[in-house]
């Protein structure tokens, strides 16, 4: 039976000269492409399967807890920059034997 487990976090997306860079600093997780939809589409890739790399390895818990899911962080930018930042729902595929979902939220 397939649980999914949904994560928010705070992912920033910043226009560069080259294209755009989405970050979550809080995980430490980047991901630059060419344009703001790919961007969000690569750091979400990334954040699920760092998640689903956490859950694997019995340390999911621990990255949420030593991330500090009590606070929201917010970056400063750079003046005359176009950042946006917002929390951004991360899907994390598991497998288990009950029913149910479970929302965690930073």
């Amino acid at each position: 039976m397939d649980i999914q487990v949904e994560v928010k976090l705070q992912v920033c997306i910043e226009k560069t000269e080259t294209g755009y860079t989405a970050s979550c600093e809080r995980l430490g997780i980047y991901a630059e492409a060419s344009s703001k939809k790919k961007a969000e589409k690569s750091i979400r890739n990334a954040l699920s399967l760092f998640l689903e790399t956490c859950m694997e390895m019995g340390t999911f818990h621990e990255v949420l807890t030593s991330s500090g899911f009590k606070h929201s962080v917010t970056r400063r930018k750079k003046p005359g920059a176009e950042m946006i930042c917002e929390n951004m729902r991360v899907p994390v595929e598991l497998l288990a034997s009950k029913h149910g979902k479970q929302a965690y939220a930073c």
